[in-house]
């Protein structure tokens, strides 16, 4: 009897043992005897994670549903404390390494990981980061992770003599507000439309519209004559469950909501679709900003046989920019206005005004973005005010 318990009991340790520290698991959270990794927050991505060793567990950076075609991946975990050097593996089923990691304590300030912790290996389809060891749990993102209490925070900052009126103009699949912001000063003016975070990962584009927005309301008379001649309108953060659930690109209808402008078929583009509504029967929306993020700094604009209500604002106001901007590099790239549901082409098709879609590049210094978004909103200020 003594043996056949010992048995069971050396059977039970491999099994645990076996269970806890070989490659065949696979969940959302992994631990090992000296740490952890779970993705139980806002952005956290839904990667699969795999126990290699027990310094050493695995990430499946994998897109949030098969329709997935843009190479966005994104990924965001929570490491524990440890006493020893340990390991992470971003092994991405679908794509390749495209965001340098990036880490914080607080979810508040973020700073790049050291190039010497990473190796990247097997043609960008495998990032190995090694971490020294820790007595604090540490924050590992694509990018910065800006979710519901970024914007909130933000949207609480502007003085209430801005006059900034905050609503909800309808709800994600997943109930989550689609908010918009508005300032009218009289009903009759003309609109600036503002809109962006259509794809997740797109985090540098959220930066640029947060600091130009700001920056409408922060110029001090410049400001207050705009104001009292343009209304504005905001939409910050059209994709509020894709954020929430760390995708690559889609809502949780297995859309890409700038495939949906014209076509209208997901609750995020309906909403801003009854928004619209007011600017068909009118001339009043005279100008059209899309923020997202890509490689490098671009505008994406009308070709130049399409002719808008403002003939000569876009390039006025990114020549006048450029100027200004000897540090940040963009280039400005001209595109016919097709069928395929981006919001560029269905303003400028709809209303025929200059439409943009501001891009940042991923990497490109914050600092730097936020500087060029407010010389990029006070040029766009005395253009529209000459």
């Amino acid at each position: 009897m003594y043996y056949l318990v010992k048995i069971i009991f050396s059977f039970f340790l491999f099994f645990l043992f076996f269970t806890t520290f070989s490659s065949g698991k696979e969940s959302h959270n992994c631990s090992t005897a000296l740490f952890s990794i779970d993705s139980n927050f806002s952005s956290g991505s839904q990667s699969k994670c795999e126990v290699i060793n027990k310094d050493y567990i695995r990430l499946y950076i994998s897109p949030e549903d098969e329709e997935v075609k843009n190479p966005s991946p994104w990924f965001a975990f929570r490491k524990s404390s440890h006493n020893e050097k340990i390991f992470v593996e971003l092994y991405y089923t679908e794509s390749k390494h495209r965001y340098n990691p990036k880490k914080s304590f607080d979810l508040v300030d973020w700073k790049r990981i050291s190039a010497s912790n990473i190796k990247i290996l097997e043609d960008n389809k495998k990032v190995v980061i090694s971490f020294k060891p820790s007595n604090l749990p540490v924050y590992v993102s694509a990018q910065e992770v800006i979710a519901y209490n970024w914007y909130n925070n933000w949207i609480d900052s502007f003085d209430s003599s801005y006059k900034l009126k905050k609503s909800v103009i309808g709800h994600s699949l997943q109930g989550r507000e689609i908010i918009k912001l508005e300032a009218i000063k009289y009903r009759e003016n003309p609109y600036i439309l503002l809109v962006g975070r259509q794809h997740p990962p797109e985090v540098s584009g959220a930066i640029a519209l947060t600091s130009f927005a700001t920056s409408i309301f922060s110029q001090g008379e410049l400001s207050q004559k705009f104001l009292d001649n343009y209304n504005i309108l905001i939409l910050p953060f059209l994709n509020p469950d894709g954020v929430e659930n760390g995708h690559w690109r889609h809502n949780k209808g297995k859309k890409d909501l700038n495939r949906d402008w014209g076509f209208f078929t997901q609750p995020e583009t309906k909403a801003i679709e009854v928004e619209l509504e007011k600017f068909y029967s009118t001339d009043q929306l005279i100008l059209f900003l899309d923020f997202h993020s890509t490689f490098y700094n671009r505008f994406y604009i009308q070709h130049e046989s399409e002719i808008s209500k403002l003939p000569n604002f876009t390039k006025t106001w990114l020549s006048r920019s450029k100027e200004l901007l000897e540090d940040y590099q963009f280039s400005v790239d001209p595109r016919l206005s097709e069928n395929n549901g981006v919001s560029k082409n269905y303003i400028y098709t709809k209303f025929q005004v200059p439409a943009v879609t501001y891009e940042v590049g991923d990497e490109t210094d914050r600092e730097l973005v936020k500087q060029s978004s407010i010389t990029f909103a006070r040029e766009m200020m005395k253009i529209l005010l000459e």
